[in-house]
C-alpha cells in the first residue's frame, strides 16, 4: 500500500506542477519521464488515481483557466489562449467551444452581463 500512496502523492505534484506550467504543452512522455515511469505506467497510474486520461485533465485545466481569465476582463483572447498553451487562436477557440459549448469571445461578454 505505501506505493500507491506515493504514487498518488507523486502525481498530485506533477498535477500541481502542471497547473502553473500549461503554457508548456505538457506531453505523456514528459510527464512520465517526471516520475521516472514508463508511458504505459504512467497512463495507468495516473488514470487509476485521478479516474481520467493525462490528456483529459490538461485539457480540464486549460480550459479552466480560460474561464477564469475570461472572467477577469485583464487580458485579451490572444493572451489567454498563449497563457493556457495553445499555438493558435484558432486553436483555442475550437477548443473552448467543443468543450464550454461557445467561443471565448461570447463566454466573455455573457459573463460581464451576467
Amino acid at each position: 500500500m505505501p506505493v500507491a500512496k506515493e504514487t498518488h502523492r507523486d502525481i498530485a505534484k506533477l498535477m500541481e506542477r502542471g497547473r502553473g506550467t500549461l503554457g508548456k504543452n505538457w506531453t505523456i512522455s514528459q510527464m512520465a519521464a517526471e516520475l521516472a515511469l514508463s508511458e504505459r505506467t504512467f497512463l495507468r497510474r495516473f488514470s487509476a488515481a485521478t479516474g481520467q486520461t493525462p490528456k483529459i485533465w490538461l485539457q480540464h485545466e486549460k480550459m479552466h483557466r480560460a474561464k477564469v481569465l475570461l472572467e477577469s476582463d485583464q487580458m485579451n483572447i490572444t493572451a489567454i489562449a498563449e497563457y493556457c498553451g495553445f499555438q493558435t487562436i484558432e486553436g483555442f477557440r475550437d477548443a473552448f467551444r467543443q468543450t464550454i459549448g461557445i467561443t471565448p469571445a461570447v463566454y466573455r461578454r455573457r459573463f460581464k452581463y451576467n
